[in-house]
């Protein structure tokens, strides 16, 4: 059973994308929350995600308007173990997940991937060192040349003490996905 060691808190990225059909990655280190010797790990409740175009010659968040007229979608993951692309629901790595679609015509969906990911108590467990976000679009040409496209993560948190059964079975589920 997992024990609260602090109230939840907020960790936050960005994935920057600037290329046309771009997949962008960041992590959140976690090394300095996790620790062995302890059995503290994290608890995720909650991974909210922010969809902003960034116009860099005005050094601004775009307006909607300042878009074309090209339809594109967005989708960003947060996985806890090494990702570099997107992967099916089924990773057993998969933390959280966001997708944003915009139909060219100021209306937007996000009807296929429903978020944010929320935990119940004691909410997503890792024991991993970091967090890795990964983000792709699909034809950012709806963007001007000055502009990217960020998608922020923000995740929800605390620390916890595991139990020793606990501890060894988030291990061993981490090893088996890295084989």
């Amino acid at each position: 059973m997992a024990t609260r060691k602090t109230s939840p808190f907020v960790l936050s990225n960005t994935v920057q994308l600037s290329a046309v059909n771009s997949t962008g990655t960041a992590s959140i280190d976690l090394g300095s929350y996790v620790d062995v010797s302890s059995k503290t790990g994290i608890a995720i409740h909650s991974v909210d995600a922010v969809f902003q175009v960034w116009n860099s010659s005005t050094n601004a968040v775009a307006q909607p308007e300042d878009l074309n007229n090209d339809a594109f979608w967005v989708s960003g993951q947060v996985f806890d173990q090494t990702r570099d692309e997107l992967a099916i629901a089924n990773d057993n790595s998969l933390v959280g997940s966001a997708t944003l679609e915009y139909d060219g015509a100021y209306m937007t969906s996000y009807a296929n991937d429903v978020y944010p990911d929320s935990y119940p108590t004691p909410g997503r467990l890792s024991i991993s060192p970091q967090l890795t976000l990964v983000a792709r679009a699909a034809s950012p040409a709806a963007f001007n040349a000055n502009q990217n496209l960020y998608v922020t993560f923000r995740i929800t948190a605390e620390l916890v003490k595991l139990s020793e059964k606990d501890w060894m079975g988030i291990a061993i589920q981490g090893q088996a996905l890295n084989s």
